[in-house]
């Protein structure tokens, strides 16, 4: 058990866009890939995920964690990115 520690944590939302970072500790960015057909956001359907059966595929144009605390770091900069938490709708 590592544990847990206050931090301040801040969201934005802006189009098919998703932010959140922890100051000092993560910083993850998303964007929705869109269909050219519909603008919307596509998504995979019907699978077996621990977010969700309907999953957004994003792409992370920001992904790094480094916590010393914890003795974890890495960077999945362009990586698939799908945030369930990120909602899209709204």
């Amino acid at each position: 058990m590592l544990g847990t520690k206050p931090v301040p944590i801040s969201y934005e939302a802006n189009g098919h866009w998703r932010r959140v970072e922890v100051p000092g500790i993560m910083e993850f960015e998303v964007e929705g890939i869109v269909s050219p057909e519909s603008g919307e956001v596509l998504t995979i359907e019907n699978t077996l995920h621990p977010f969700g059966t309907d999953l957004p595929i994003t792409k992370s144009t920001k992904g790094v964690y480094s916590d010393a605390d914890y003795d974890l770091a890495f960077d999945s900069t362009g990586k698939n990115g799908h945030y369930r938490a990120f909602s899209w709708s709204g």
